[in-house]
């Protein structure tokens, strides 16, 4: 009984994980289109599983108008993952331009995928 509970618990987790992975792979042409890519996801297979999504920016910030665009008419097709990528990177933007005017610019975004998510941001020196 308490090997099948395992097991069952296990096929669970990669059912998780795997749904994890479609979904940060299918936002990865909207990231662009703003200005940012999936570096890689981190799990930690618990019970429930968590995953850390790192995003790297590969331009300046993104407007509101260029976040609006790159979402689609119903967001609930983003998924939870989506919705928490898009909402950190909106929730960073302020951060990310203050940090910009005292010559640090954005390296990488870590996004705990949990309610509610947690952000990591992670600067370095700006030499430009």
């Amino acid at each position: 009984m308490l090997a099948s509970l395992k097991s069952s618990a296990k096929s669970k987790q990669v059912e998780v994980a795997d749904d994890m992975a479609k979904q940060l792979k299918e936002l990865r042409p909207r990231l662009k289109k703003i200005g940012h890519d999936l570096k890689g996801i981190s799990m930690s297979l618990s019970i429930p599983p968590s995953f850390t999504a790192t995003v790297v920016p590969l331009d300046d910030p993104p407007t509101e108008e260029e976040i609006k665009a790159a979402m689609p008419d119903d967001e609930d097709k983003m998924g939870k993952a989506g919705k928490a990528l898009f909402a950190a990177i909106r929730s960073s933007k302020k951060m990310r331009e203050k940090m910009l005017e005292r010559g640090l610019k954005l390296a990488s975004m870590s996004v705990v995928l949990s309610l509610p998510p947690a952000i990591d941001l992670e600067f370095e020196v700006n030499d430009n």
